[in-house]
């Protein structure tokens, strides 16, 4: 976990026409869209928060994007002891919400904080309807678990 959270030599490079506010914008029609998530962020798979949605000041946005990171980083090493291949995604569900990691690709991945008591499978097939523009941000052509949801 630590290798990936501290290495530098394969730190995400970020698309060419990446832009600050455009992924702003991006997370927040992705909270409109899906009316459960209460934020939204995009952090590399090392733990730098690319954007978070809203941007509050309840929220800590260190401790969002490290605690995203090190939770993909257990996933990965849990599915691969265990011999369930690539991760996907990881659910944290609490009494208060339910917090969803979703592997975008390699570098990437998109951490939402769900309402308490959501139905998983609707949650998801909104955010499949609504991933199209965060999938151009990236320059990411497709997710295929996703799109077969």
């Amino acid at each position: 976990m630590f290798k990936r959270l501290f290495r530098r030599d394969t730190d995400p490079q970020w698309p060419t026409s990446f832009n600050q506010s455009e992924a702003e914008r991006v997370l927040a029609r992705l909270c409109q869209d899906v009316p459960e998530v209460q934020w939204a962020a995009l952090v590399t798979t090392t733990g730098l928060l690319v954007s978070l949605f809203p941007a509050s000041a309840d929220l800590d946005k260190h401790r969002i994007s490290t605690m995203c990171a090190a939770t993909l980083s257990l996933g990965e090493r849990i599915t691969k002891e265990l011999r369930n291949g690539i991760l996907h995604f990881a659910v944290l569900a609490g009494s208060n919400g339910t917090n969803l990691v979703i592997a975008l690709n390699q570098d990437y991945c998109l951490s939402v904080s769900l309402q308490a008591e959501v139905s998983l499978h609707q949650a998801f097939e909104k955010l499949r309807h609504s991933s199209t523009a965060l999938h151009a941000l990236l320059g990411i052509r497709e997710i295929p678990w996703l799109e077969q949801q």
